[in-house]
């Protein structure tokens, strides 16, 4: 698979591992999958994309030099209904990922999709206007982010 997006407790209670970092264990997810990339989602504190380093299977006994990780901050400041936010990342992640866009990107424009579903009661659909809005309010806020190192700047 290219992608798998469980949340940390989904993670823990697939592998019955509630000891080890979420690092090392994300990479026995992958490994076990055969999967490319996960986004382990942490509720209120955003996600994690975790990811294959390019010589990932060089060094088959560390995992700190197979994986990538970059965290990704929850862009709403509370959850008006939780219903659908998965949904909403996983489809925003995969069309990012469809047309090659990183793991990165990927887990941006999810994450995004998310906070907007998050705003909606039900599980309403979530429009590439509503994820460019987001964009353009992340894009407009003070916090210290790269923006072209993620392109949001074409998003917007």
């Amino acid at each position: 698979m290219d992608l798998l997006c469980p949340s940390e407790s989904e993670i823990r209670d697939a592998l019955h591992d509630y000891d080890e970092g979420l690092s090392a264990i994300t990479w026995r997810l992958l490994s076990h999958t055969q999967s490319n990339a996960a986004l382990a989602t942490l509720g209120e504190d955003g996600l994690i994309a975790f990811s294959r380093t390019e010589d990932s299977n060089l060094n088959p006994s560390d995992w700190r030099s197979r994986l990538n990780a970059l965290h990704v901050p929850a862009f709403s400041p509370f959850a008006v209904d939780q219903l659908g936010c998965g949904d909403a990342l996983l489809a925003a992640a995969t069309l990012a990922l469809s047309v090659n866009k990183s793991i990165g990107h990927a887990a941006l424009l999810g994450s995004l999709a998310a906070s907007c579903e998050a705003q909606h009661l039900g599980n309403a659909v979530i429009s590439a206007a509503d994820i460019r809005r987001a964009a353009r309010r992340l894009c407009s806020t003070q916090l210290a982010v790269r923006s072209e190192s993620l392109a949001l700047t074409q998003l917007a």
